[in-house]
């Protein structure tokens, strides 16, 4: 990414005029940067995701908060715990009324 477009563009400045090697420069900048404001909130939670047990749940469940996670990996952290607690929540009371039922 950022690190490698400035490797890239430190290797070609070292064989090119400094004109053109400015020019290549501001180039692989141009491009990262095109790449960082292209990205999505959901290209974020989807790449975050990939890395679980149950990615596809991960993306459906986090997809909707995309909004407010952004690019935020703390959000993403806050609103992954969140939506856990909840749903572990509502899991107990239904276990609950079944168990009061029977």
């Amino acid at each position: 990414s950022l690190s490698l477009s400035l490797s890239l563009s430190l290797s070609l400045s070292l064989s090119l005029s400094p004109n053109m090697a400015t020019m290549v420069s501001l180039l692989f900048l141009l491009i990262t940067l095109v790449s960082i404001a292209t990205s999505t909130p959901t290209n974020f939670i989807k790449s975050s995701c990939s890395t679980t047990q149950y990615p596809t749940l991960c993306v459906e469940s986090l997809s909707v908060y995309a909004s407010k996670i952004q690019q935020d990996p703390h959000q993403l952290v806050q609103t992954a715990l969140s939506l856990s607690l909840n749903r572990t929540q509502t899991t107990k009371a239904f276990a609950w009324q079944f168990i009061e039922r029977a």
